[in-house]
């Protein structure tokens, strides 16, 4: 279910300064995602589901970013903007909201790697990675 326009607005700006900031400096500022956080909550409550289904959204998105965080796979900026993601999709449209963030991310980090002609040097990685796979150790 499509959140409402409210709630679709505010966080399409939050994303969106987000990302711009992100590119810039590599970083997503406490200064966006703290405020953003009691919004989504507050968004969700009033126009959405409900403020339970928003915290355990906020409290999903965390999780699922923060194992992320924790093996290396990202930063503690993506730890908060999913956690606001989160509250404000809610619990419902989380899982999809992350398949399609995860491939969005994907795509950009391809381009990115292109742009700076990074990418050989991690499809090398991606190899190795799969190399070590297929002979077992990381089953």
């Amino acid at each position: 279910m499509m959140p409402p326009m409210p709630i679709r607005i505010t966080l399409s700006l939050v994303v969106l300064v987000a990302a711009i900031t992100d590119l810039q400096s590599r970083r997503i500022p406490n200064w966006l995602t703290l405020p953003a956080l009691p919004a989504g909550l507050i968004a969700q409550t009033v126009y959405g589901d409900g403020f339970w289904q928003s915290l355990l959204g906020a409290l999903g998105g965390f999780a699922a970013l923060f194992a992320l965080f924790a093996v290396g796979a990202g930063g503690a900026g993506d730890v908060k903007l999913f956690t606001v993601v989160g509250a404000f999709v809610g619990i419902r449209n989380l899982a999809a909201v992350f398949v399609l963030v995860a491939l969005i991310g994907g795509v950009a980090a391809v381009g990115i790697d292109c742009r700076s002609r990074a990418l050989p040097k991690h499809q090398k990685k991606n190899h190795l990675i799969e190399a070590a796979c297929g002979r077992g150790h990381w089953a």
